[in-house]
């Protein structure tokens, strides 16, 4: 019987049971797409990668990530988990990874840094939503109209400012409404500027089998640009206030949002299929 070995990672945290879970699923090749929803679907986290390298000299890895349900075109938490796995391992014995995500045909990069480790993803670009789509997500959030409101025209992802922290933190969506909006959803991040942290954040996304992330990686190569532009600065410190709640620290250039963040292994096992 086929066996692959299986971690289970909190990511953006150095406390286990806090953060973002992820399970990493390291192969020696690639498995079929149908193998890898079936065990994404058994090990029912938020995200499952799945990795085996390409090229050893080079420290270049395949990198596919899976909800319970489908997969999913980026996923910072995942491939956060999955580097730290590949350096705390012996998989790569350098400071610095890379991914190709072949679902978008991106090149991603990893490195140890002072913060745990940084995560070099592609910048997005904010686009306008559409009016209809605009009101009936407001609704669903119960949200005032004039909320700011716009889309990630690479992740294809929502964010919506609140006016405080509270807002965000008192939110109780209604994920029955929200599934009910037939248009092409990857999930919605709903922000605030903060006392503490440059701002904080929420995440939702019941189209892709999760009513709430905890920690969302890929939302911060949307929500740090817009909040990048409004702060003027390029440094910023952000936190994701979910239950178990995560802290990023988020660099800009022009092109990239380098994504920062601990992580912690909580389990280390085999999956027979």
């Amino acid at each position: 019987m086929p066996s692959y070995k299986i971690y289970y990672v909190d990511t953006f945290t150095n406390k286990a049971f806090t953060g973002n879970p992820a399970a990493v699923c390291v192969t020696n090749q690639p498995l079929t797409e149908v193998l890898m929803q079936k065990i994404a679907f058994e090990l029912n986290l938020s995200e499952t990668a799945f990795t085996y390298c390409l090229n050893k000299p080079k420290n270049l890895y395949n990198i596919r990530w899976y909800t319970p349900i489908t997969e999913v075109c980026l996923c910072g938490h995942a491939t956060l988990a999955t580097a730290h796995i590949l350096f705390n391992n012996s998989y790569v014995n350098s400071d610095c990874v890379s991914f190709y995500a072949q679902y978008r045909d991106l090149y991603l990069h990893a490195q140890k840094s002072s913060y745990g480790i940084a995560l070099e993803f592609p910048r997005d670009t904010l686009q306008e939503v559409p009016t209809y789509l605009k009101q009936r997500l407001l609704n669903c959030l119960k949200l005032p109209s004039n909320c700011p409101i716009y889309q990630g025209n690479l992740t294809k992802q929502i964010i919506i400012e609140v006016n405080n922290e509270q807002v965000v933190q008192n939110l109780q969506p209604n994920f029955k409404e929200l599934l009910s909006i037939a248009y092409n959803l990857t999930g919605v991040a709903v922000t605030a500027k903060s006392i503490s942290y440059d701002f904080v954040s929420r995440f939702f996304d019941p189209w892709e089998g999760i009513n709430e992330d905890p920690v969302t990686g890929s939302a911060h190569t949307v929500l740090a640009p817009y909040w990048s532009k409004k702060l003027n600065k390029n440094s910023l410190n952000a936190k994701q206030i979910s239950s178990r709640g995560g802290k990023l620290k988020l660099q800009l250039s022009k092109q990239h949002v380098y994504i920062a963040g601990n992580s912690i292994t909580t389990l280390k096992g085999e999956i027979l299929v």
